[in-house]
């Protein structure tokens, strides 16, 4: 015999309040009306659903007879618990198992076709759902019927016409395919304390490790602005570890020289010469030695811009999770102006160190602006020339090989090696 409702046997067609339905496996007295009757399934919430009406609380010991304690519970607030007595979220699941198989939610897809749709986590706004994917959202994906899966992230305009199948980035066996990237108003940090010299991420090609990044505590690092800043193991004074060589496209080896207060600019390519002091000068009269500034350095040591010289720049303010307009919000938003303010005036102060300080080129190849002719060959030698200054000024003249004597190879800052493209003499530097 098929389920019906109570409300739909024929002899309940005429009861009144207070009669004797008969069933067939006996009699019960009801107590409702014959509308509530009607509204009852014949096995409680199972069967054709709720027949039309509103369930506003709800708490089971399981859909079979032989549940022994809560399964499900439907809260007053509409909550759904599944294991959890008193559901905090519309959706709360509990369990408590320590195995390693235990899985709080397990989603399926049970379709054959490879690149089939998996599991879709929409954060975008219901509207943009359409036909081909979530605007902004998550996809759990398989890729063949029985092989691997993908794990695929998106985030796209609200008119992308584009299918599940392509995600603006996504994981499979084969590694990350397209760009992550970390964009939050202060920078992105993982914070850990592992220990120095401990991996704290590790790039790896099968089981082989390409490239490692370890934790580091030692300090020293410039702080004018860079791509990338590393500083070092407080140990060993090591930065960077390579198995291969570190190119570069620059043509010399510099190192930063500070230069004496009354120094004026020293443009790329210009001799200058070196002080008592060991500071760069432009006057002839001042200096032991003469070198030549950098133009495109492959290295550049001494950078003497540090916390030591400069102190550590202003931390950022950390914000507390809290509503938005809400008072906590407020006073982060009053220390995160003081903090741009006393950034910018911080950086300020690295600027006007930085231009105390010249890069020097101590070998390599250097464009130098020569006064006079000049032939592939020459030595390149300082001049001092008459601009009306105390001390005179530096230039630099070229001498051939055959006209040079010792004292004026051992002043000589390099000799003449080719024409650059844009006519300029590049000298290879003479190491003192």
């Amino acid at each position: 015999m098929s389920d019906v409702f109570i409300g739909d046997l024929p002899a309940a067609a005429n009861l009144a309040d207070g009669d004797t339905l008969p069933l067939d496996q006996g009699t019960r007295t009801v107590k409702a009306t014959v509308a509530q009757i009607r509204a009852i399934p014949p096995n409680g919430l199972s069967g054709d659903a709720i027949h039309g009406g509103t369930v506003t609380a709800f708490a089971s010991t399981g859909i079979a007879d032989q549940a022994t304690s809560r399964v499900l519970t439907l809260s007053a607030a509409g909550n759904v618990g599944i294991g959890a007595t008193t559901p905090p979220t519309p959706l709360t699941i509990e369990r408590t198992d320590g195995s390693p198989l235990a899985a709080q939610l397990l989603l399926r897809n049970p379709g054959v076709a490879s690149n089939a749709a998996g599991i879709a986590l929409q954060v975008s706004h219901p509207s943009e759902l359409t036909n081909y994917a979530p605007k902004a959202g998550i996809l759990f994906q398989r890729i063949a019927p029985t092989g691997i899966g993908s794990f695929k992230l998106y985030n796209r305009m609200s008119g992308d016409t584009q299918g599940y199948g392509t995600g603006d980035a996504f994981l499979t066996h084969n590694g990350w395919t397209g760009t992550l990237a970390f964009t939050p108003t202060g920078g992105t940090s993982v914070a850990g304390a592992r220990g120095e010299g401990q991996t704290v991420l590790d790039v790896l090609t099968g089981s082989s490790s390409t490239t490692t990044l370890c934790e580091a505590t030692g300090t020293g690092a410039g702080l004018p602005a860079t791509a990338i800043r590393v500083q070092k193991n407080s140990v060993t004074g090591r930065s960077i570890n390579a198995a291969g060589t570190v190119n570069a496209t620059g043509l010399d080896y510099a190192e930063y020289m500070e230069k004496a207060v009354d120094c004026g600019i020293i443009a790329k390519g210009q001799l200058a010469g070196v002080d008592a002091d060991g500071q760069l000068t432009d006057r002839f009269d001042r200096a032991h030695s003469f070198v030549v500034k950098s133009t495109s350095p492959s290295y550049v040591g001494g950078d003497a811009l540090t916390e030591a010289r400069l102190g550590p720049p202003p931390a950022e303010p950390v914000s507390a999770p809290d509503e938005v307009g809400s008072e906590a919000t407020k006073v982060f938003a009053d220390q995160y102006g003081a903090w741009m303010d006393e950034l910018t005036a911080w950086q300020a102060r690295a600027e006007a160190q930085r231009a105390r300080f010249d890069r020097i080129a101590f070998c390599g190849q250097v464009p130098v602006a020569i006064t006079g002719p000049w032939s592939v060959g020459d030595y390149v030698l300082p001049e001092r020339v008459n601009d009306g200054a105390p001390g005179g000024a530096i230039a630099a003249v070229a001498v051939p090989a055959g006209a040079l004597d010792e004292a004026c190879y051992r002043r000589a800052v390099g000799r003449v090696w080719r024409t650059a493209p844009d006519g300029r003499p590049v000298i290879v530097v003479k190491t003192v």
